[in-house]
């Protein structure tokens, strides 16, 4: 999913973010802050500033910290999603998806001034450094990745 922008009140965050969270079962694992392309969970990667960042995901992003809400919990060739879908990939062919114990897709969130932008992206931790960088696609996660989304817009 490309770069989307919406206006706050047109999306059900609070609904996309305890959907994320109810399946990690811990907010600082569901939603890692993001600072220069690398995921911090939890807050002491904000060292004193992180008292007045906020105790959960909503108050970050009110803070203006961008987030990455990790979309698809593995399970050995299972991956559980936040909309309850489980997918099997035990015969998905290479095509370029990262399915392995490295690698996550979710969405990267921001919050300016009454706005939200919402990027699909990729989580992977080969090193022990978590590197996050964009994609237009998720490959196999895409399609319901974009129906997630979707079921959270506020209908006007």
């Amino acid at each position: 999913m490309k770069r989307q922008t919406i206006p706050i009140d047109l999306f059900d965050l609070p609904r996309f973010v305890a959907a994320i969270v109810e399946l990690w079962d811990d907010h600082e694992v569901a939603f890692p802050l993001i600072a220069n392309g690398y995921a911090d969970f939890g807050t002491a990667c904000l060292g004193d500033d992180a008292d007045y960042a906020g105790d959960n995901p909503l108050e970050w992003l009110k803070h203006g910290h961008t987030l990455f809400g990790q979309f698809a919990r593995r399970d050995d060739t299972h991956y559980a999603l936040p909309n309850g879908v489980v997918m099997d990939v035990s015969d998905v062919g290479d095509d370029e998806t990262f399915l392995d114990a490295f690698s996550t897709y979710g969405f990267l969130v921001q919050m300016k001034d009454s706005n939200l932008t919402f990027q699909t992206a990729l989580l992977r931790d080969i090193t022990g450094e978590p590197v996050v960088t964009e994609v237009d696609d998720a490959g196999v996660f895409e399609e319901e990745m974009r129906k997630f989304f979707e079921s959270m817009r506020v209908p006007v």
